[in-house]
């Protein structure tokens, strides 16, 4: 299985190659392009009738679809891939009972010069959105209230990074870029207006360069698990020392052909991003996120 590495991408780390089969580099077929792809849905529910601790019932569905392609030759390689992902939970006795809990839209291509065999210098550009409007909720005197916070292209992340990429035994990549740009962009002026997501408020766009490293692990284990660890480090040019932090990982077990269980999680901290905190302070913060999912998977 292929790992690639994609330097400069804070929101959208994607490794590239896992969706192709394994190759070496005398393998290399230049007369055709390849693909491939994956489809997910899993889905869970709750019930609760006369439940003394409280909460709420619930039944949620998120789906994922991965699609790329690839042409390489004995000096260039060049990869692109459309990652697209959409969930939804229905929490009864709300006032807004239909919830998003998972959307993005995410293309990235990238383009390699060879050096050897586990060398090359690459440049990547990645876009990221989302499909559907998401909302902050709160209760004001027991009252559901709900505001709009983002939409498709607001915001949106282009990530454009130039690197030098090393490839050890397919499994482990490191890359050191020392340019990387990020740019945020908000199309919406009433969601600009609020200061999210690093753009100073009233603004529509903000863009940064600095150095960037970026690792990546794939191990597998038993004889159908594998874990998968990316961690990317950004810094400004501005703000030496100020280190944005991107860690993602997951732990897949395959069942059989068609279904799979996964625990995977996400580590953010960026200096840029001011958010509510558990104590209700507003300010950068360490934010967390995993997802413990069983369902259907299948490859193509």
């Amino acid at each position: 299985m292929w790992v690639f590495l994609s330097p400069g991408l804070l929101y959208a780390q994607q490794d590239l190659l896992k969706y192709f089969p394994d190759t070496t580099i005398s393998q290399v077929d230049t007369t055709r392009w390849s693909n491939r792809g994956s489809f997910s849905l899993s889905a869970s529910s709750t019930g609760l009738s006369n439940w003394a601790a409280g909460g709420n019932s619930s039944i949620s569905v998120v789906g994922n679809t991965v699609y790329g392609m690839r042409r390489e030759s004995s000096k260039t390689i060049f990869l692109q891939q459309i990652d697209m992902a959409y969930g939804l939970v229905y929490l009864a006795s709300t006032s807004f009972p239909i919830r998003k809990t998972s959307d993005h839209l995410i293309n990235t291509t990238s383009f390699g010069l060879k050096v050897s065999p586990k060398l090359s210098f690459a440049s990547l550009l990645v876009f990221q959105t989302q499909f559907d409007a998401g909302y902050k909720y709160s209760t004001d005197n027991g009252v559901d209230k709900r505001e709009l916070i983002s939409e498709f292209l607001s915001p949106t992340l282009v990530n454009i990074s130039l690197g030098l990429q090393f490839i050890n035994k397919k499994s482990f990549v490191t890359v050191i870029s020392p340019v990387a740009g990020k740019l945020t962009i908000i199309s919406n002026d009433s969601i600009a207006s609020l200061g999210n997501y690093g753009v100073p408020k009233g603004s529509n766009f903000n863009g940064q360069l600095g150095p960037n490293i970026y690792l990546d692990l794939t191990k597998e284990f038993m004889e159908n698990g594998k874990f998968k660890s990316s961690l990317n480090l950004f810094s400004e040019y501005e703000k030496i020392g100020k280190i944005d932090i991107n860690w993602t990982y997951m732990f897949e077990l395959k069942v059989n052909d068609w279904f799979s269980a996964n625990f995977s999680g996400q580590l953010i901290y960026d200096d840029d991003i001011n958010v509510t905190r558990d104590d209700e302070t507003v300010g950068p913060a360490l934010q967390l996120r995993y997802v413990l999912g069983l369902g259907i998977k299948k490859t193509f």
